[in-house]
């Protein structure tokens, strides 16, 4: 325990040790300067003895030093404390790294010169997630016959653009095949140069359903005339899943999207999605416009 440095003047020096001691009162390290008692004591006795004793005097208190001192540190820790607190919470509201996933150099560029023409680059306030979705909607839009699919999410102090190559056009050729749809779907669009059309826009058809036909009667007579053509319909995809978090949401969403246009052609895409969510599971809605035909 720390100790205070006491002095009294006394005529009767031993009268006062006795009157201490019978009072219970420790002192310690006894000095005698004159008429003058020096000796080291705790707060609690100085307490006590300026009770009997009015003209006692404090010499040096380590106590109150001591104190002071640990206050001080206690000040300074708490500023530090504070300091790292309010740089951890400034930096992780910041965005430090942008960072773009794909295998196209040039559409990484390109990508990122959009990001910064919306604002997004390094040490940026954190956006929220309508906004960035916003964006990434207005990109993909912009490169739409270059990208099947793209997400912009936020993890951490990163933004991760990731997104997938479209794959080449299709190149079409006159055959002498017929045309069958591909899958269910309602015809969105159709441009056929040579062949039989068998059917009309927005008109629901089922996967293997005849769709052009490369035979065209004449007089009674048939005549193989080939087909040549592009057959776009609109296919619905819907996914449940039980979501938490609003990063995962995202996260899943890209996934979705990625999984539906892995093998998207020019012309084929994504045209809306619907979210539902409730307490129990999340539902996932697309619609996209496919190519229904084959060659």
């Amino acid at each position: 325990m720390s100790k205070m440095t006491l002095c009294i003047t006394l005529y009767n020096k031993e009268s006062f040790l006795i009157d201490l001691k019978n009072k219970r009162i420790n002192i310690s390290n006894i000095r005698f300067n004159d008429e003058r008692i020096i000796f080291d004591s705790s707060f609690i006795c100085y307490l006590k003895i300026k009770k009997y004793y009015k003209n006692i005097e404090v010499i040096k208190d380590n106590i109150i030093s001591k104190m002071y001192s640990n206050l001080i540190k206690t000040i300074a820790n708490l500023f530090i404390i504070s300091l790292c607190l309010s740089l951890f919470f400034i930096a992780e509201n910041r965005i430090f790294y942008i960072n773009i996933n794909g295998v196209s150099e040039t559409l990484n560029e390109r990508i990122s010169e959009r990001l910064k023409n919306y604002g997004i680059k390094k040490y940026i306030k954190k956006p929220s997630y309508e906004y960035l979705e916003r964006i990434n909607k207005n990109i993909h839009s912009e490169l739409i016959d270059e990208i099947s699919v793209m997400s912009i999410v936020i993890e951490g102090v990163y933004i991760n653009v990731n997104y997938q190559k479209r794959k080449k056009p299709i190149f079409i050729e006159k055959t002498k095949t017929k045309i069958y749809a591909k899958k269910d779907a309602v015809i969105k669009d159709y441009n056929v140069i040579s062949g039989n059309i068998l059917i009309r826009r927005n008109q629901f058809v089922r996967k293997g359903e005849l769709l052009v036909d490369d035979v065209i009667i004449r007089n009674d007579k048939e005549f193989y005339v080939g087909t040549k053509g592009i057959i776009y319909g609109y296919v619905y995809y819907t996914y449940e899943d039980i979501i938490r978090d609003e990063n995962d949401l995202f996260d899943k969403i890209f996934l979705i999207k990625k999984e539906i246009a892995n093998s998207y052609l020019e012309g084929e895409h994504i045209e809306s999605e619907n979210i539902i969510r409730n307490d129990d599971k999340t539902i996932f809605h697309f619609t996209c416009v496919e190519i229904l035909n084959s060659y």
